[in-house]
């Protein structure tokens, strides 16, 4: 079995084969097998950098999301605890302790999430099989930073509705 081969799961000669004309249609010689194998690896080198850029980003954004969340929270907790709150706004306070604490959780998440990939990595490249634990810590970790993004948001939207009402002595529709 040759590196094409185990790289794009035993189609090496459809890859080797399309290759071939790639090179032929830029004008550049057709090459040996090996050298296929060699642009193959790097292509597939190429391909895996950039999915771990893509996760490594996208773990960032949750982590920015959850924290920027956290930090608004408190400045609006910060306001609410002011002498110059109104009545709306003191009737927030539980809401948003509840939405920062949430919010914290979610950070607390991404960044466990962080470590999970890392372990992960290093158990490949080490060639244990705990890789595979590490990355379903991962993705449970990553699930979980959402899931706390979204429970934050949705307490934050219910405690504002409630206050609103609350304060102006009506009643929601329903």
């Amino acid at each position: 079995m040759t590196v094409g081969e185990r790289s794009t799961g035993g189609s090496s000669s459809f890859e080797a084969e399309r290759l071939a004309a790639n090179m032929s249609k830029r004008g550049s010689s057709i090459p040996s097998g090996r050298d296929v194998e060699t642009e193959m690896a790097a292509d597939a080198r190429t391909k895996i950098g950039l999915q771990a850029n893509i996760v490594n980003d996208g773990t960032k954004a949750l982590l920015l999301i959850n924290g920027g969340g956290a930090v608004v929270l408190l400045a609006w907790l910060n306001a609410s605890l002011s002498a110059q709150a109104s009545d709306l706004q003191r009737s927030l306070i539980g809401w948003l302790i509840l939405s920062v604490v949430l919010f914290v959780l979610g950070s607390a998440a991404s960044v466990f999430s962080f470590f999970c990939r890392y372990t992960s990595s290093v158990a490949a490249e080490m060639g244990t099989s705990s890789w595979r634990t590490w990355w379903i810590a991962w993705l449970g970790a990553v699930i979980l930073s959402g899931v706390m993004f979204f429970a934050a948001v949705t307490v934050t939207l219910i405690g504002v509705i409630l206050a609103y009402y609350s304060a102006t002595g009506s009643v929601p529709p329903g």
